[in-house]
Order: structure tokens, then C-alpha cells, then sequence
């Protein structure tokens, strides 16, 4: 179970024996609790649903599936044996409290094989309401009453204007703003939250008296307006509880196609060690549509369908969603893993990407994981093995200005940003062009990149690229957003250490996560803990390894790293070093 002790615990991990080390990251700029850990994914854990109702064989099909769904008793399981069901329509969850389960081989991976035979205009597994479709912009789909008191950070109790018609405890709802309320300035890109709503934190109700609702978590933001907020939700038979889909590998053999899943309008449900091939151009392997405590985990997303542009297509899509975890898994031959569209409270962690195919510019370094509409807030992106962070919206080289509702108090920690991919087309392989480890653009404030190893030796030649648009500098910043950007403490490979006056001031340490109080049980016994950091700084080859994360070594080996000491195997030949 995580634990907000992990940001206390993290100070005994790192700092020195004696010393009672303070944190050089501001808390106002962290959330109420000072950490992730009791406020991303699935509440105490994905949990384990053990009784099977159903087996089903591979000569099942989608109606038979679904069938069995809508008969499953509550915690239990249907399961799909070993084997390639052919499917020609989507599959509907239609009840809460139910898993759909695959077989797996020794190794872990999937040996259950969903194949959409023709996917049409339907997504492959739909994790939400039967015949429900959620529209973030239409006011009549929601009950909405404006906030009379109660805005504030830390604040989980607020009075409304009026009585809140249908809501109950253990119903979510959205508290949102509207843009001019952010003080921002620009169209945003996104379906913007009843028509008018950039900001959106998704919340729990836990009481109902009179007109005071109390919820969790609490409030993060210290930047709203108390006469601009609103409460809205939607009947609670509209959401889908405590329901996923483990140990699957989804594919396609139609011409196309939508999302391979979808979740939408859902509270803590999961996708778990599932595997996506070859989506089809334009659309998400998990489309994250308006969702509170969304867990994704463990999980492989490879190949996007070839084609000129592949720019749309993306391994993740989050919209209006807070509280997700997506931890432990692989991203690879995919031109985008992972853009924000009002992603709020949320956890990335410990994830490996790699090699960024982009047809239409192959040597082009696109973006990874990215903010790219409405406004996203207080997000955490912790230990992964990644490529760069590009946050596009507004002003960024190559971008159209003044697109994005902004982003506000976002935290990059312990990650290995290259700023380098290599899937290029030169000779010897690797990107030549965009190639920058973190991008911030104008309305980009309070970004924090903290502790992480960044850049790749003999590719970048200067700490701050602002301006010059050469793609060889570790930072491109707008300027107007360099007074509130946070650097601290970050090992890069234009100055070979942590650049002049960025490192900790004399009693500051780094603590080892904000999301885990202590190393994971599923971290491998021969990984370091933390993977990343500054601390590395002398053993660079250590720190820039693809293996110091389980997903990493999962990418590598194509088994999860053992839990109790063993001896690493070699890194197999054709894996480039970043």
C-alpha cells in the first residue's frame, strides 16, 4: 500500500546518516500531501480477483464474451483460455466489479490473443456504461451548481450555491474553472470541460449535507477563484467501478480501426499486463476519457500503423482525468507515447520508451510525454527511461502559438531524459533533428525537472537552447516562463555534472520518490533504488542503463528482473547506449 510517509521515509533513503536533510522542491508546488503515493491508480492496490465464473475458449466470440460480462457476479472473473479469438466487434463491459482475464506463459506474457478482425468504428474493448457515451462539453449531460465557499489548496469541503439534486457519497464529480479564471490567454486545445472549463480536478465524494459537499483528495491549486468554480457529475448509474482487463495481447488483421481500449467515465478501474500491436493510424491504444483513478501497468504498446503522418496516433491518451498511474511499462516503435489534455493529480513512473518512429520526418525527435491542451496540473513524471518531455502547446519550436490553456506546478523527477532517439534514418542511426531533453512552452509555469540525467554525450552542446532553435541544448524554454521554472540538482552531459548554480544549497537532499515510500516489491533485487539520479553522477554508463528500471529490463530481457539477487545477464547486441 503506498503511503504519504514515503516523503519522509525518502529523506532517510538519501540523505546522509545523521543529517535531517529538507527538500529542495518548494512544497507549495507539491500536492496537499506532499507526495503521490495515496492519491494515484487504484485505491490500496489493483485488486485481486480471484473466483473464476466462466472459462471461455478461443472459438468464443465477441457476443459470447460480452454475454458472459453482463452475467458476472461481482468480483469475479471471466477468463479467456489460451489461444486467438477472432473477433468482429467490440467487446462492452456493462457492470461494475468485474475483470475479463487472460492466460499467461511462464515468463508472465500474454498467451491469450484478442485479433480484431474488423473493428470498423468501434473501439476493441470498451471499459465503461453500456450504451453511455460521456461529452465533457454538453452542460445537459450534467447536473452543474457553482461553488459558493470553500476554494482553496487543501480545502476537500465546499458549499454550493444550491442543493446537489443525485449526488451521493462514493459518486465522482468534476470541480472545474473556466480559462479566464487561470489567467491565460489562447484557445485551448481540447474539449473544453461544459464549453467554457479548462481546469478539472476529479474528485470522490465522501459526504452530502445540505448543500456542503466534502470529497477527496483535497484541492491542489492555490490560483482559482471561489466565484468561478462550479461541482458538476452525472448520475452514478453513468459510472463503471472497480473493473479491468489483465493479461491480454490485442491485435488487428482489419484495415482499420479505432482505440484498442477505451475507459470512459470510470472510477479506479485498470488495464494490467496487457499487449497492443500495430494500432490502427489516428487513434490510442488506451484512451483515458474523463476518469478518476485510472491504473495502467505493466503493460507493452508497440507499432503504430505506417503511414505518411503518424502524428495523432498515440499509445495513451488522458482527457479530463486525475488521479491516474501509469507505472511499469513499454512504449517502442511508436511515434508519441503519451499527450495531456486536462491531466490533473496523475502519476507517470518508472516506465522505459523507446525508439520513436516518425515517417513523415524520420530524423525528426517528436514528442513523448507531453502536455498538448486544456490546462494540466500537479503531475508527477518519477524514474523512467525516456527520451524527452515536450510540451508543445503554445510557442514551442515548430508549434503555432498560443494554443493551450497552460500547465501549472508539474514535477520531473529521477528521470533519464536522452534527448536522443535511435530510430533514425542516418547512418550511424539515431534522430539529428528537435533533439531536446525537455521543452517548456509560454504559459508552461512552475515546471520543476528535478534530479534527473539528461542529454547524450557528443549530441548536445549547450545547457540552454532559448532562442537559437539549433536543437542541440539540453533546455528550450520560452521566456516567459524562465522566472518560474524550477532547476535543481540535475546531472547533464553538456557540463559532464550538475550545471553552475543549480545544485543543492548545504542541507538539501533529494528524496528517493514521491509516489513510494520505500523500494517496490517488484523491483528487482539487482536494480539500484532509485534508478536515476545526480548521485550517479561518476558512473554515467550505471545511470543511462535501460535495465536500472524493471520495464527497462523487461524491454532487454523479455522476462521481469528476479526479486531476490541474481546475476544480470549481458545487454543484448543491437541495443544502442544512450
Amino acid at each position: 500500500m503506498r503511503s504519504s510517509l514515503g516523503v519522509i521515509l525518502g529523506f532517510l533513503l538519501v540523505a546522509p546518516p545523521g543529517v535531517w536533510a529538507s527538500d529542495p522542491v518548494p512544497a507549495s508546488r507539491l500536492p496537499v500531501s506532499g507526495s503521490w503515493s495515496d492519491s494515484v491508480g487504484v485505491s490500496n492496490g489493483i485488486p485481486v480477483y480471484s473466483t473464476i465464473y466462466t472459462t471461455l475458449t478461443s472459438s468464443a466470440g465477441a457476443s459470447q464474451i460480452n454475454a458472459a460480462l453482463a452475467a458476472c457476479p461481482a468480483s469475479n472473473v471471466v477468463f479467456l483460455s489460451a489461444g486467438t479469438y477472432n473477433l468482429n466487434s467490440g467487446i462492452d463491459f456493462s457492470k461494475s466489479y468485474v475483470v475479463l482475464r487472460g492466460a499467461t506463459n511462464s515468463s508472465g506474457v500474454p498467451t491469450t490473443i484478442l485479433n480484431f478482425t474488423s473493428m470498423g468504428g468501434e473501439r476493441g474493448i470498451n471499459i465503461h456504461q453500456v450504451n453511455d457515451s460521456w461529452d465533457p462539453e454538453n452542460p445537459g449531460q450534467w447536473t452543474t451548481v457553482s461553488v459558493s465557499s470553500g476554494i482553496a489548496r487543501g480545502s476537500g469541503v465546499v458549499s454550493l450555491s444550491g442543493t446537489p439534486s443525485g449526488l451521493s457519497a462514493g459518486m465522482i464529480a468534476w470541480l472545474s474553472c473556466p480559462t479566464n479564471n487561470l489567467g491565460l490567454t489562447g484557445p485551448p486545445n481540447g474539449a473544453l470541460f461544459l464549453g467554457t472549463d479548462a481546469f478539472a480536478q476529479v474528485v470522490k465524494i465522501t459526504a452530502v449535507s445540505g448543500s456542503t459537499v466534502t470529497f477527496t483528495p483535497p484541492i491542489n491549486a492555490d490560483y482559482l477563484t471561489t466565484s468561478a468554480c462550479r461541482l458538476s457529475w452525472r448520475s452514478a448509474n453513468n459510472t463503471l467501478h472497480r473493473s479491468g482487463v489483465e493479461n491480454l495481447s490485442l491485435t488487428r488483421s482489419a484495415g482499420s480501426g479505432w482505440d484498442y481500449i477505451i475507459l470512459e467515465g470510470t472510477d479506479e478501474c485498470w488495464v494490467r499486463n496487457v499487449k497492443e500491436y500495430d494500432l490502427p493510424f489516428g487513434n490510442y491504444g488506451i484512451n483515458v476519457y474523463m476518469n478518476y483513478r485510472t491504473e495502467i501497468r505493466h503493460c507493452d504498446i508497440s507499432h503504430a500503423e505506417t503511414t505518411s503522418d503518424s502524428s495523432s496516433t498515440y499509445c495513451i491518451l488522458p482527457l479530463l482525468t486525475s488521479g491516474m498511474l501509469v507505472e511499469d511499462n513499454v512504449f517502442h516503435d511508436f511515434p508519441n507515447i503519451m499527450p495531456m489534455k486536462g491531466l490533473g493529480g496523475s502519476a507517470f513512473a518508472y516506465n522505459c520508451i523507446d525508439t520513436l518512429t516518425y515517417p513523415a520526418n524520420p530524423n525528426w525527435l517528436s514528442q513523448t510525454v507531453y502536455f498538448h491542451g486544456l490546462h494540466n496540473h500537479y503531475n508527477l513524471f518519477e524514474g523512467n527511461f525516456g527520451v524527452n518531455h515536450y510540451s508543445d502547446g503554445s510557442d514551442a519550436p515548430g508549434n503555432n502559438p498560443g494554443n493551450d490553456s497552460g500547465a501549472m506546478n508539474n514535477l520531473y523527477f529521477r528521470e533519464r531524459l536522452a534527448g536522443w532517439d535511435p530510430a533514425g534514418s542516418s547512418n550511424p542511426p539515431g534522430k539529428t533533428d528537435n533533439l531536446y531533453a525537455f521543452v517548456s512552452g509560454k504559459l508552461m509555469n512552475y515546471h520543476m525537472v528535478v534530479g534527473c540525467v539528461l542529454g547524450k554525450q557528443g549530441v548536445h552542446v549547450r545547457y540552454f537552447d532559448n532562442g537559437t532553435g539549433q536543437g542541440d541544448g539540453i533546455f528550450w524554454l520560452h521566456s516567459t516562463i524562465t522566472n518560474t521554472f524550477i532547476d535543481i540538482d540535475n546531472w547533464n552531459t553538456v557540463d559532464n555534472g550538475v550545471h553552475a548554480g543549480t545544485g543543492l544549497s548545504a542541507g538539501q537532499a533529494l528524496v528517493a520518490s514521491y509516489l513510494h515510500p520505500s523500494k517496490p516489491s517488484w523491483w528487482g533485487a539487482s536494480q539500484p533504488w532509485p534508478p536515476f539520479g545526480p548521485e550517479d553522477a561518476l558512473s554515467v554508463t550505471n545511470t543511462m542503463s535501460y535495465t536500472n528500471i524493471p520495464a527497462g529490463y523487461r524491454y532487454v530481457n523479455g522476462v521481469d528482473p528476479a526479486t531476490t539477487p541474481i546475476t544480470p545477464p549481458p545487454t543484448p547486441a543491437g541495443l544502442i547506449a544512450q
